[in-house]
C-alpha cells in the first residue's frame, strides 16, 4: 500500500507508514470511534476531528480559501470556522489620528518642564491639536480624542509660558553676570 504523503511502499497491513508515520488504510476516529477511510479522508465526516497529516512528515495549518472572508482553524484537532466582514478589518475614521493626538499631547507635556526645550512641548503640542481636530472631522468622538486635544492645548499653553519665563530667566542671570 503506497503512502499518500511521503509515497513509500507500506505492506498491506500496514497501519501506519514506515517513513513518515502516516495513517495509512481504513482506521478508527479518534474523536468518535467510528469507522473511517483515513487515507482518503483528512477529517472524520461524522465529527470533524484530524484522521491524518496533511503536510510531508509533518502538520502544517490548512487555511482554505474556498469562501473568500471565512477561516478554518483547528482547535484540538478539530476545525472550526470563523468569518470575517472586510469593514472589520478597517479602523474607525479618525482613531488613529486620535491616539496620535493623545501620545503627542502626553509628550509634550513632559517637555514641558525641561527649560528651554518647552519649546518642544508647543510644537507637539499643535501638532496634537491639529491632529484631535482632523479626528473630530473625521467623526471619531471620544475620550481619547478629548483627552488628547485637552492634552495638548495644555501644553501648549504651559510650554510657551515655560519658554517665555526660561528665556526671561536666562536674560536676567545673563545681565547679572554681564554687569559684574
Amino acid at each position: 500500500m503506497k503512502c499518500s504523503i511521503c509515497g513509500a511502499e507500506n505492506s498491506e497491513n500496514a497501519i501506519f507508514c514506515k517513513r513518515c508515520g502516516n495513517e495509512i488504510g481504513a482506521g478508527i476516529c479518534p474523536g468518535c470511534g467510528r469507522e473511517v477511510d483515513s487515507e482518503k479522508e483528512t477529517y472524520c465526516k461524522y465529527c470533524g476531528t484530524k484522521l491524518k497529516t496533511t503536510g510531508k512528515y509533518y502538520d502544517e495549518p490548512t487555511i482554505p480559501v474556498d469562501e473568500p472572508n471565512v477561516i478554518d482553524v483547528f482547535v484540538d484537532d478539530k476545525p472550526k470556522t470563523y468569518s470575517y466582514s472586510e469593514s472589520s478589518l478597517k479602523s474607525e475614521p479618525g482613531k488613529n489620528a486620535a491616539i496620535a493626538a493623545l501620545v503627542l499631547g502626553i509628550i509634550s507635556l513632559v517637555f514641558w518642564f525641561m527649560g528651554a526645550l518647552a519649546i518642544l512641548s508647543t510644537l507637539l503640542g499643535v501638532i496634537g491639536l491639529v491632529l484631535s481636530v482632523k479626528a473630530k472631522n473625521e467623526g471619531y468622538v471620544s475620550g481619547v480624542r478629548t483627552a488628547g486635544y485637552v492634552c495638548s492645548l495644555i501644553a501648549v499653553i504651559g510650554g510657551a509660558l515655560m519658554f517665555v519665563i526660561s528665556l526671561a530667566a536666562a536674560g536676567a542671570v545673563m545681565s547679572i553676570f554681564g554687569s559684574i
